[in-house]
């Protein structure tokens, strides 16, 4: 389902595109709402600055203010993390157009992602115990 002008992106690619589906359906998934859960996850990350890596810790204030989280409901917040992903890679890539692949086959992503993400949630929940 991934343009294969993406290459070795692919795997990648899913990870942000499944990010936008779990953002867009967080609803099925979660009785909190996804701002409150961001801005726990914002909040403890914060607080834990000083044992994040540096990248991280540099890059932190940027996706509090620009609700990363958050944004990945929409198509524009993942072009602008695929476009911020393809800047920090060294090598030529297309990563900045990727958006396009996801408009191109947003039905059958989205179907592969909420037949996959709830299998995902119940194997972790049966499989707890063994970490």
């Amino acid at each position: 389902r991934i343009s294969k002008i993406q290459g070795r992106f692919s795997g990648i690619l899913i990870d942000i595109f499944y990010d936008h589906f779990l953002a867009y359906h967080w609803h099925l998934f979660s009785s909190d709402k996804l701002e409150t859960f961001a801005e726990t996850i914002y909040t403890t990350l914060i607080q834990n600055n000083h044992i994040l890596p540096e990248n991280l810790q540099r890059t932190l204030p940027r996706m509090v203010t620009e609700n990363w989280l958050v944004s990945y409901q929409n198509i524009e917040g993942i072009q602008k993390t695929c476009e911020r992903l393809g800047n920090r890679i060294k090598r030529a890539n297309n990563l900045a157009i990727a958006d396009q692949t996801l408009q191109a086959n947003y039905q059958e992503l989205e179907s592969d992602f909420l037949t996959f993400f709830p299998q995902l949630a119940q194997y972790v929940a049966e499989n707890r115990h063994i970490i």
